[in-house]
């Protein structure tokens, strides 16, 4: 027999709720920082990354007063390392336009050749921010430390923010699109200009992915002082489903505003969405009409779980302007795929109470990250319907 257990998460005042049937879910708070270890901050040479000498190292010994050699000469003969080059990190794809940041701490072994080895992860909110950053430590290069002397090994803790650059580009591709910004007008005179800070992809609706049926979307929108869409209009939609999927998606968009003199200057946006079928990877397309005809070969069904999934990082919806109240509570049944190792694939509604509600829930799905469903202690592709009461 199946069990609903739900759970409830605050969201802009107002709580989320949802639950699995057959399995029990659990929120997983990110890790906190194990203690508060000073560290020596080097983000005018180096951006984003702060360096710390161990002060655990027996390799290279402090100089100053009480050593047995003069302050001069053990100036000369030890030496901590010190950093020659880095390489930036790269943002993850999974959580591209999502805005999430995240800092990696590490402790590195800096060998006498001047190469980061032996490197251990001591905080990270999520493996994909670990992955970029182990990356990018592989490629940095040092100056060795020295110990009377001499060329040593010696270990230094670093701390790495991994954030996205968005830059001043005009479109934002997509797994199964782009978006693409067609104009800006502005209401006076500006110093500075409207920028996008972060946005969320779009899902493809899942019947017309199916179908493989491309779209296209033309939309405006006003960006408040909060760097907010508002008063967002559709001009052209191929087909309604587009229309909401592009809607919901935007809507978690977010602006520097443009500014005169620090006053925020009025700008209305339009941007154009394209969804091309033919972008979407094909193993994704096949799952989608395998899921459509109802085979379950590549799925097990949460009942057959020995232990369920468990939400390990997820971001809160944000509902598009125009959505009724209802007293605080709109809901939305989603059928979800969670992989073998915990990313959401193909969100397909089915049910809610708005279309705007639904592809909203659907859009923020795709960017959460589970820990995997198992059986016989093994990570298992688990199909499930998971209902979401805002």
């Amino acid at each position: 027999m199946s069990r609903d257990i739900a759970l409830e998460v605050p969201t802009h005042g107002r709580l989320v709720r949802c639950c699995l049937s057959g399995a029990a879910f659990a929120i997983l708070a990110a890790p906190s920082p194990a203690g508060q270890d000073r560290v020596l901050r080097a983000g005018d040479l180096f951006p984003g990354i702060a360096v710390e000498e161990s002060d655990r190292d027996p390799d290279v010994e402090p100089s100053g007063p009480g050593s047995n050699k003069g302050d001069e000469n053990r100036r000369s003969v030890n030496r901590p390392p010190r950093v020659l080059k880095t390489v930036p990190s790269q943002y993850p794809d999974r959580l591209k336009g999502s805005g999430v940041s995240g800092e990696v701490i590490a402790s590195i072994l800096v060998d006498r050749m001047g190469r980061a080895s032996h490197i251990r992860v001591e905080q990270s909110p999520d493996d994909l921010f670990t992955d970029s950053a182990l990356t990018s430590l592989s490629q940095w290069e040092f100056l060795p430390a020295l110990k009377n002397g001499r060329l040593t090994n010696s270990r230094l803790r670093v701390s790495i923010s991994v954030s996205e650059e968005m830059g001043d580009t005009t479109y934002f591709d997509f797994s199964g699109g782009r978006i693409t910004l067609e104009g800006v007008s502005y209401g006076g005179d500006h110093e500075h200009e409207v920028k996008r800070l972060f946005g969320l992809r779009p899902v493809f609706p899942f019947e017309m992915l199916v179908d493989a049926k491309p779209g296209e979307v033309l939309l405006e929108f006003s960006v408040d002082g909060d760097g907010k869409p508002y008063d967002m209009k559709v001009l052209e939609a191929t087909h309604k489903e587009f229309s909401f999927a592009s809607q919901a998606a935007m809507a978690h968009w977010r602006f520097s505003p443009a500014l005169q003199e620090g006053k925020t200057v009025p700008a209305r946006l339009r941007y154009r969405v394209s969804f091309q079928p033919d972008e979407v990877p094909e193993y994704l397309l096949a799952l989608a009409r395998r899921m459509r005809d109802g085979k379950s070969e590549d799925f097990v069904s949460a009942k057959e779980l020995d232990s369920p999934p468990k939400i390990v990082r997820s971001l809160m919806p944000y509902l598009p302007e125009g959505v009724k109240d209802r007293e605080g509570r709109h809901r939305v049944t989603l059928r979800i795929v969670i992989t073998s190792d915990g990313q959401v694939l193909l969100p397909r509604i089915e049910s809610a109470d708005e279309p705007l509600v639904g592809y909203a829930a659907a859009t923020i799905i795709s960017y959460w990250k589970f820990s995997p469903g198992y059986r016989n202690r093994q990570p298992v592709q688990v199909n499930v319907s998971l209902p979401v009461i805002f």
